[in-house]
């Protein structure tokens, strides 16, 4: 399946990956990611199935990439962006158009849209898999969470992609952090004014206190080097009234210096 150290091969489809900063050509899908995160993907989607919804296309290679490998009944890809010509070029050649869905121009914090796109793609059906590589911005993360997580099965997982980025990536770019000013430094070179109320990463800290306070609803929070893993408890969720601050009570603003700082989202 590899032919080399950033280049594989799906059933005659060529995928490059790397760099963010790639593109996808007539002949290969580009997907944004880097060798252990790719090879994190791919294993992901071996051991998918049945419905599975995905935020964010970008260039389409995700999307074609799992639809290839998992071979799920049926995946839904949404994204703001416009019509990707290689992605619809390829569903059309192999006839996957009842089963690799592609939704563009939809605002992943839009979540009357989100709620139109499942009840016309899966009507009363439950989903097995949720990935969000999308803005990877806070409150339309959490926006498209409230309105996705519930229609899950009991059991089925919700992933969160670069879920630590600004830090990761902002701390790294300045060196030595440890000096009390550092998250003011942070927020300077990632031009986030109050960056304790912004970054991705809270919505960790509030997972991780929803499943304290409501396991029935949130029955494991998991977190690796790419990924926030959740996974749906047993307890019925009304998609149309779920947030998570009623589900953790509020206890995630005890981790934040300001509570009255948490962004609530459209």
């Amino acid at each position: 399946m590899f032919l080399s150290d950033d280049v594989l091969q799906v059933d005659g489809v060529r995928f490059e990956f790397g760099s963010p900063y790639g593109a996808s050509t007539d002949d290969a899908f580009y997907l944004a990611k880097p060798d252990d995160l790719t090879r994190d993907y791919l294993a992901l989607a071996e051991g998918a199935e049945g419905n599975i919804v995905e935020l964010g296309i970008f260039q389409g290679g995700s999307a074609a990439l799992m639809a290839l490998v998992a071979k799920p009944a049926r995946i839904v890809v949404i994204d703001l962006c416009e019509p990707v010509e290689l992605l619809d070029r390829f569903i059309a050649e192999r006839t996957l158009d009842a089963v690799l869905r592609p939704h563009y121009g939809v605002d992943q914090a839009d979540r009357p849209a989100l709620a139109a796109i499942m009840d016309d793609e899966f009507g009363d059906e439950r989903l097995d898999l949720v990935i969000d590589d999308a803005s990877h911005a806070l409150a339309p993360t959490r926006a498209s969470f409230e309105e996705l997580f519930p229609r899950l099965r009991p059991g089925g997982r919700y992933l969160i992609e670069d879920w630590h980025w600004e830090v990761r990536f902002g701390f790294e770019s300045l060196g030595d952090a440890d000096a009390p000013d550092a998250a003011d430094k942070l927020g300077k070179v990632l031009g986030i004014t109050d960056l304790g109320a912004q970054v991705l990463a809270i919505l960790g800290m509030e997972l991780v206190a929803a499943h304290a306070c409501s396991p029935d609803l949130i029955s494991r929070v998991s977190f690796d080097g790419w990924w926030i893993i959740v996974e749906r408890g047993p307890a019925e969720i009304d998609p149309d009234g779920f947030r998570l601050m009623d589900a953790h009570r509020g206890v995630a603003s005890l981790l934040l210096p300001d509570p009255g700082q948490i962004p609530t989202g459209p």
